[in-house]
């Protein structure tokens, strides 16, 4: 009995010790105190393992909620504006926390919104897809889509390559088209030119994804290149590459919305006339000694207004914002269609003149001088009235004034997507052929595009809905002409493409813009 007596006492002894261990006057319910009285180490932990689990949580949620200063890794989402945590609406030991009543709101991403806004713009910009065949397309973008299209991908790759290609991608290779190749297997110097480009493409832009490259990188270490290529691979370099990165776009041809500030946004490079080329130095040289002060293109700098400009392309780094770039992109060709819709009417209101260039002034005065050598041979002695009455009637019969019959053969026509005025002219000259339609104005041609994001570049084509009488553009998406560089497939045929663009907008698109310079031109 008395064993039992002293072991009850020294289990009270035991219990009297740990309550006065426990800090006296403690508001346990304070956001200043995160104490827990713990057992001593005599009693089993593992006697009470509910309790354990318990206390551990409440420990959890008093370290979240019971300080009131929020650092940043303790601050949660969603806490409405000017709510207070104060110490009276910290959480009691075993509660749980309340949600914010207010709900988690995100405001909508002003870049991912633009491009629906530029729908209700002044002109409105529509984005999409290929319209409905029954909508119908503009005759003129229907014949680029097709020449752009038509067989694509087939001798894209020298049949010479084909070695080098299959040591350099051993995986790749094999899958390629045999149509892909060129019949030519004699190695040239242009197919290591081109091997050599294709290359250094291929491992810039290899290098600059992998390491997170900004975008002046992937603009002059991968896109540069590559169009530069396009712009001279052709014998007469019509087209130059300027980078357009820090210009900004003439207000005067940007839109508004909401008739608000208007939406300023750039691309990177473009391709320009080359106010070096034969066939543009007169009109650049006329129009700047006319002292007119012209703006030829959509750009306020001075040297770039000056100059006409073809295709843009705007670059973002991999990873980039995908409908920003759109966006800008999107701006850059509807201002380009506006400033050219403003200058054609600007040469429709000039009065009817003929414009001849050095060459045709030069024709006709050789033509004249054989023609007048040929009537001394023969003794026939004719009067200054009779010439000028022999090459009226001439004139009259479908020969240039000046001109005897006697002429050089026709040229074969453009092998353009469609002809030329001119090559159709020079296509069918007999009477018995009917006449060749007129041309749609130079305003009605569409504009070029590319959006670079890392590897994938995708196609644009912007044109105006009615050049005669409305300022709002279509841009559609051509999927089937997206590319990549990253493989050797991807590189060669956006090689390809570019060299399509380049011809077409040598054969076809620089006609339609000399005929409206050469209306701007100052008479004679």
């Amino acid at each position: 009995m008395y064993r039992l007596l002293e072991d009850s006492n020294l289990d009270y002894e035991r219990i009297n010790r740990w309550i006065r261990g426990i800090p006296e006057a403690k508001d346990y319910n304070s956001s200043a105190s995160t104490y827990i009285p713990t057992p001593p180490s005599s009693i089993e932990a593992t006697s009470y393992p509910g309790c354990l689990r318990h206390r551990r949580k409440a420990l959890e949620l008093l370290e979240m909620d019971s300080s009131n200063e929020e650092t940043p890794r303790k601050r949660r989402r969603g806490r409405p504006p000017g709510s207070s945590t104060s110490s009276s609406h910290t959480p009691s030991l075993g509660s749980v926390p309340s949600l914010p009543s207010t709900p988690l709101l995100r405001p909508p991403s002003p870049k991912r919104d633009l491009i629906n806004q530029l729908r209700c713009a002044y002109p409105p910009i529509d984005w999409q897809g290929l319209p409905p065949v029954q909508e119908g397309l503009p005759e003129v973008v229907k014949d680029m889509v097709l020449y752009l299209y038509q067989g694509l991908g087939d001798g894209i790759i020298p049949a010479s390559l084909k070695d080098t290609l299959l040591e350099a991608d051993p995986w790749g290779t094999p899958y390629i088209r045999s149509s892909s190749y060129t019949e030519t297997e004699t190695l040239s110097a242009e197919d290591i030119r081109i091997w050599s480009l294709v290359q250094d493409t291929k491992a810039e832009a290899q290098r600059l994804h992998l390491h997170g490259g900004d975008e002046n990188n992937w603009s002059f270490e991968v896109v540069h290149p590559l169009m530069s290529h396009a712009v001279s691979a052709h014998g007469e370099r019509l087209f130059k590459v300027i980078s357009i990165q820090t210009q900004a776009i003439n207000p005067s041809y940007l839109p508004h919305i909401n008739a608000s500030i208007p939406v300023q946004k750039k691309a990177d490079f473009t391709w320009a006339f080359s106010e070096s080329h034969r066939h543009l130095t007169p009109y650049y040289g006329r129009l700047s000694l006319a002292g007119k002060g012209l703006a030829l293109s959509q750009m306020s700098d001075t040297q770039t207004s000056k100059l006409a400009l073809f295709c843009g392309v705007e670059v973002k780094r991999s990873g980039g914002d995908a409908d920003e770039g759109l966006a800008q992109l999107e701006i850059w060709l509807a201002a380009g269609l506006r400033k050219f819709q403003e200058l054609g009417k600007m040469a429709r209101r000039q009065p009817a003149r003929e414009h001849k260039t050095q060459s045709q002034r030069e024709h006709n005065t050789q033509s004249q001088t054989d023609h007048n050598t040929r009537c001394r041979m023969e003794g026939m002695e004719m009067e200054v009235e009779q010439i000028m009455s022999l090459t009226l009637q001439q004139g009259t019969d479908g020969v240039p004034m000046g001109q005897t019959q006697i002429q050089s053969q026709p040229q074969e026509p453009s092998p353009g997507p469609y002809q030329t005025p001119e090559s159709q002219q020079k296509a069918s000259p007999s009477a018995e052929q009917p006449a060749t339609p007129k041309p749609p104005p130079p305003t009605s041609l569409p504009l070029i595009g590319w959006t670079v994001r890392g590897h994938d570049w995708r196609f644009y084509l912007a044109w105006l809905r009615d050049p005669t009488t409305s300022s709002s553009t279509n841009v559609v998406s051509l999927s089937s002409l997206n590319t990549s560089t990253d493989s050797y497939l991807g590189i060669f045929t956006l090689m390809e493409i570019l060299r399509r663009v380049e011809k077409w907008g040598r054969e076809v698109y620089w006609p339609w813009v000399e005929e409206i310079l050469r209306g701007l031109l100052p008479p004679d």
